[in-house]
């Protein structure tokens, strides 16, 4: 939506971020991707991401999951 504050990884479409670590067999997995500069971001399943309203939906040993809307 327009004027809808996003945060730092809703404004990177998926393609820009890498993923460097996965905690996969928990009861709370997390994985960490990375922009383009850098900087490290830790998502959970639920995490929004990506500008097209992209949720983790899982993430699973060296890859993660999301669920994007698109037209």
């Amino acid at each position: 939506m327009p004027g809808e504050i996003r945060t730092p990884l809703q404004r990177y479409e998926l393609g820009q971020l890498k993923l460097v670590a996965v905690i996969y067999d928990t009861h709370d997995p997390r994985a960490v991707v990375e922009d383009d500069e850098g900087l490290g971001y830790i998502v959970r399943l639920g995490t929004p991401i990506g500008p097209h309203g992209g949720e983790v939906k899982g993430i699973e040993r060296g890859r993660v999951m999301v669920n994007e809307d698109s037209v």
